[in-house]
């Protein structure tokens, strides 16, 4: 990615047909499963297009902020493995809706997601990506890679750190059935956008920086106890994966020499 790709506009695109299934989709799950949705720092999601940098810690935590998105008034498009966007059915509309699918260890993906990701930034649409690379079992923030970081200074648009709580009681992760739950309460944060200045490491260490305090601001706030809990971090008392290990087994897993230059997985 280079800063020659002109700068994101500064208005919003027309949802694509598909998305508007998608985010009526993403309302119905929300309203179907009676979602107590808490959301704080709406403030610091700017009326433009941007980086939502996001903490992955569900199978359908993209989906529901797909949905908050466009209620905030943004016409979101997320990166997504794959896997996913090449499933039967499910896969074609996601792209339709305008999804970019990444291939994990597959760096010659045609078309480039990095080039895709600073067009849809192009057309007005905002980015939603989770810097990650891969879904938290230990629901604490993981080493984030450099290229959301890269995309924001090159596309001259917002990188705004979001985080949830509540959202992996749904299950779908390390080893639990997707289960639906009626009633859960759901915490959605968003934060101030982080500067960027061109130096991707350091902007992304700020990143990881503030979406660690958001997170366990959003944690300290939540209204259910999960001391023992599957779902809730171990260092709080709960009964998930052990964060070292878990980042120790991500990276052998996931992260390659290269991987700092890809914008999402």
């Amino acid at each position: 990615m280079t800063s020659e790709i002109t700068p994101a506009p500064h208005e919003h695109a027309k949802p694509y047909a598909a998305y508007r299934m998608m985010t009526g989709a993403a309302e119905l799950l929300m309203r179907g499963l009676r979602m107590k949705i808490t959301m704080t720092g709406t403030e610091h999601v700017p009326d433009r297009p941007s980086i939502i940098a996001f903490q992955h810690c569900s199978p359908v935590d993209g989906v529901v902020l797909g949905g908050i998105l466009g209620r905030l008034g943004h016409t979101p498009t997320v990166l997504l493995k794959r896997q996913v966007t090449s499933a039967p059915v499910i896969g074609p509309l996601l792209v339709k809706a305008g999804a970019i699918p990444v291939g994990r260890f597959d760096k010659s993906s045609t078309p480039d997601p990095v080039v895709v990701s600073a067009q849809r930034l192009q057309e007005g649409r905002t980015l939603l990506l989770a810097p990650e690379g891969g879904l938290s079992r230990s629901f604490s923030v993981l080493p984030l890679r450099t290229g959301a970081a890269r995309l924001a200074h090159a596309q001259d648009v917002p990188l705004v750190p979001c985080v949830t709580v509540g959202i992996q009681r749904l299950g779908g992760i390390g080893g639990q059935k997707l289960k639906p739950k009626l009633g859960l309460p759901v915490s959605i944060a968003f934060g101030p956008a982080v500067p960027t200045t061109g130096d991707a490491r350091a902007d992304t260490d700020q990143l990881q920086a503030a979406m660690t305090k958001l997170l366990a601001a959003a944690q300290d706030d939540y209204p259910d106890d999960g001391t023992g809990e599957w779902w809730w971090p171990e260092a709080r008392g709960g009964a998930a994966r052990n964060h070292d290990e878990y980042v120790a087994e991500h990276n052998a897993r996931f992260v390659t020499p290269k991987d700092d230059d890809a914008a999402s997985a």
